[in-house]
């Protein structure tokens, strides 16, 4: 799993990054996405008003 500071990094490198699966469980092949770990990222509406200027 990635820290913090690496799933942050991950968003801020791409938007489209929030698709990203991130293992939780080996055994079970369990995944998560990047979006479902940080839901309510800060950086959103900056990407959304730097698309409508």
């Amino acid at each position: 799993m990635p820290c913090g500071a690496c799933q942050e990094f991950f968003y801020q490198l791409n938007e489209a990054n929030e698709d990203m699966e991130i293992m939780v469980d080996y055994e079970k092949r369990e995944t998560v996405t990047l979006k479902e770990l940080m839901p309510n990222w800060w950086g959103k509406e900056r990407y959304a008003e730097a698309k409508s200027n």
